[in-house]
């Protein structure tokens, strides 16, 4: 019983860390802070809201979509819009496990001061 009840608060402890732990050593930054032509904007938030307040240049693919969409990503180094902290982790999370560089990330909900 006490194996199981271990297992269980070791597999929550895991997924409340990957949530809303923010990752370490990826800065947040405004896009005007973006100099360098080498990077790509990936977009992750829903379509809805990209749709609203687009952004020149990015490729959008929402957070749901990485796994299915991640091939379109070219391997160079990437900033991440998102609309939450949340989607943010997840998106800069897996986007690391899959071997790309994020250098940045601007969450629209707030700001980076």
């Amino acid at each position: 019983m006490i194996v199981i009840l271990l297992i269980l608060v070791v597999l929550l402890s895991a997924v409340i860390y990957n949530r809303y732990v923010s990752v370490p050593c990826v800065p947040c930054m405004e896009k005007s802070e973006i100099r360098n032509a080498d990077v790509v904007i990936v977009d992750i938030r829903d379509y809805q809201d990209s749709a609203k307040d687009p952004i020149a240049g990015s490729l959008t693919i929402p957070t749901a979509y990485l796994k299915r969409y991640s091939a379109e990503i070219p391997k160079k180094a990437l900033y991440i819009v998102s609309t939450d902290s949340l989607e943010k982790n997840l998106g800069i999370r897996y986007l690391h496990k899959n071997g790309y560089k994020v250098v940045g990330y601007t969450v629209t909900d707030c700001s980076c001061s």
